[in-house]
């Protein structure tokens, strides 16, 4: 079953408030019935480093 998680940008978005939210959704659903994809404002980019923001979904995408 999918879930996306989709945030706009800025400290006050839910990717800001919560970095760690698809790392700890894919820690906390059974991969075996869950998919989980991120769709995020293309300014987090500008809100974050590209490598912080490219390091927080890769380390939730490496624990699949």
């Amino acid at each position: 079953m999918p879930r996306l998680v989709s945030s706009t940008w800025g400290p006050e978005s839910l990717y800001g408030r919560q970095p760690d939210l698809v790392r700890r959704l894919r820690a906390e659903l059974r991969l075996d019935e869950y998919a989980v994809a991120v769709a995020l404002h293309p300014n987090t980019w500008s809100a974050r480093s590209p490598d912080r923001s490219a390091a927080g979904s890769t380390r939730a995408r490496d624990r699949a």
